[in-house]
């Protein structure tokens, strides 16, 4: 009986284990769990890419049913002469997008074809996305390009041949493709900057004649210098909110062509992280790689470990120089101590550095070395350095002032060095309306002297009209020290409009006539995006002269050099 019993009782017991496992799934864990899923959309199903040029798509991901994994993003079915490349390959956990470059050659044929996108992951459906492509040939008679990031083109553009009628140019995807058939002409062009732009301190903006000077100032004031000179050149460099921004450029056919080629940038997107170590009371850290860079100010105490994050890293190896800036016991000023430079670096996205410790072995000690200036007059100066090296890196690399000088240079060892490294020395003067740059690439560290150019004359600056929109213009002559590029910028609030001209474009003339043109009878502009009557308007005008090719490319070579100055005033159209 007793034996019956318990029998019974474990029989009940097992059934009702059973009976819970059926319904539940498990024995343990309640009903059963979700099921990890993803899904992918993408910013649009058809994409057009004229031969030569390239066109993006950005897929976006969802995550589902518990699942928090990376997904790796893949593309099929590109034809002969089309790569399609999405930065990042994989999407990492806690992100939720990829952009997917579709490059196509130059000899690819022209048609459409059907890519697809592929999203994989572990223990998750595949999930794909079809994406219709147009090759479309090159318009016949063009001969110059002006192509933009994929999603930054202007919501207008125009060319010039010659002396002749302004012609609106369509886009394809975010290429424009026009002929420039008298040797010479213009493009203008209308972009929508809210919040203003960041670009100047790009790598490419450094190398500029007339925003290194935004670029070095930009970074100056990051790193808490003087507020008079940040706030001037801010208000130079269009750091301010504008709405809409009118770019007018004039040159020769061969400068167009090479300039337009240069708007975008190579694919980049990957992000590094890293810390500081040994950083010290009272300093920071200044550190670039490749064209990223940041800069890392000191811990809550002098043990402290600060973080750092560098965010659109390129793609391949690129050159790491890392610098730390404490302050001169003698002027309490700022001072590059030791540096850390690694070469050929190639990290993974959401990769992170090892600890950048200034007191470790690879850290080594600057060359302190004196630089004289001349023609200062009674201007206030500042050295700005940069280092540059062969596999994409230019790094910030200190100041001293400002003073009259003579000035500290802090630079890089001989034996540091390899082929293809540079500094880069400039002086910056601030006058009460003006301010000049003289600067100078070298690879010895050693005294030496830079002389500034003279003064840039004032230019004449009006209104030649108020209806419907007001065209200013801004001319006058330039010395020979300043006559390889002009620019003016003018800027009301929500307006702003700059021109540029090259020597090559005015025929070496030292004077210039920089007037915004009459667009009205072009299709597709529209006036409100021109300056408003009777409203104050800050003008700036830049003058510079540099060794290198183009309209504004400045090439780092040993000894070559630049030139650069700028007047300020305001007008009321």
């Amino acid at each position: 009986m007793r034996a019956g019993l318990v029998e019974t009782t474990r029989l009940m017991a097992a059934a009702l284990v059973a009976a819970t496992v059926a319904a539940c799934g498990d024995g343990y864990g309640g009903p059963p769990g979700p099921t990890p899923t993803i899904d992918i959309g993408a910013s649009r199903n058809a994409l057009s890419v004229v031969q030569g040029s390239s066109g993006a798509v950005e897929v976006t991901l969802t995550r589902g049913g518990g699942f928090a994994g990376a997904v790796s993003i893949a593309v099929t079915g590109a034809p002969t002469g089309v790569t399609a490349t999405p930065a990042p390959g994989s999407i990492a956990p806690g992100s939720t997008s990829s952009t997917i470059t579709i490059a196509v050659a130059a000899t690819a044929t022209p048609g459409t074809s059907t890519l697809t996108v592929q999203a994989t992951g572990p223990g998750v459906t595949e999930k794909t996305v079809p994406l219709a492509l147009t090759v479309t040939p090159v318009p016949a008679g063009a001969n110059t390009t002006w192509e933009f990031c994929p999603g930054a083109a202007p919501i207008w553009f125009a060319a010039q041949d010659g002396n002749g009628a302004w012609t609106q140019v369509a886009p394809t995807d975010s290429k424009f493709v026009f002929d420039i058939a008298s040797g010479r002409g213009g493009v203008a062009f209308v972009t929508s900057v809210p919040g203003g732009s960041g670009s100047a301190a790009s790598s490419l903006a450094r190398r500029m004649p007339g925003i290194l000077e935004a670029a070095t100032l930009i970074r100056e004031r990051a790193i808490d210098a003087r507020a008079a000179a940040s706030q001037a050149i801010a208000a130079s460099a269009g750091s301010a909110a504008d709405e809409f921004l009118v770019s007018i450029v004039y040159g020769t056919q061969a400068e167009l062509d090479a300039q337009g080629r240069t708007q975008c940038a190579p694919a980049t997107g990957r992000t590094v992280n890293g810390t500081v170590g040994n950083l010290g009371a009272r300093s920071f850290a200044d550190v670039t790689l490749g064209d990223s860079y940041s800069v890392v100010v000191a811990g809550a105490t002098p043990a402290a470990t600060p973080t750092f994050q560098l965010l659109d890293v390129a793609d391949g190896p690129v050159d790491l120089i890392a610098s730390r800036t404490g302050r001169d016991p003698a002027t309490d000023g700022p001072v590059i101590d030791r540096m850390i430079i690694r070469r050929g670096l190639n990290q993974a996205n959401n990769s992170t550095l090892p600890v950048l410790d200034f007191n470790a072995a690879e850290a080594f000690v600057t060359t302190e070395t004196t630089i004289e200036v001349g023609n200062l007059g009674v201007s206030e100066a500042f050295l700005f350095n940069f280092y540059y090296t062969a596999a994409a890196a230019d790094a910030f690399t200190g100041l001293d002032g400002p003073r009259p000088g003579p000035f500290k240079h802090r630079g890089v060892p001989a034996e540091r060095q390899q082929p293809g490294d540079l500094h880069l020395a400039s002086i910056f003067a601030l006058g009460s309306s003006d301010w000049r740059l003289a600067g100078v690439f070298f690879k010895e560290p050693k005294d030496r002297a830079i002389t500034l150019g003279d003064v840039l004359p004032a230019p004449t600056v009006e209104a030649v009209s108020a209806a419907p929109y007001a065209r200013l213009r801004a001319a006058g002559s330039l010395t020979a020290a300043y006559n390889k590029h002009v620019s003016v910028s003018f800027a009301q609030p929500g307006r702003r409009a700059t021109i540029a001209a090259s020597a090559g474009y005015r025929s070496n003339a030292t004077t210039y006539d920089l007037t915004i043109p009459d667009f009205t009878g072009v299709p597709g502009w529209v006036n409100d995006w021109g300056a408003k009557r009777g409203v104050p308007t800050s003008w700036v005008l830049t003058g510079a002269n540099f060794t290198g090719v183009g309209m504004t490319e400045l090439m780092p070579a040993e000894g070559a050099t630049i030139q650069s100055a700028t007047k300020t005033g305001s007008v009321t159209p």
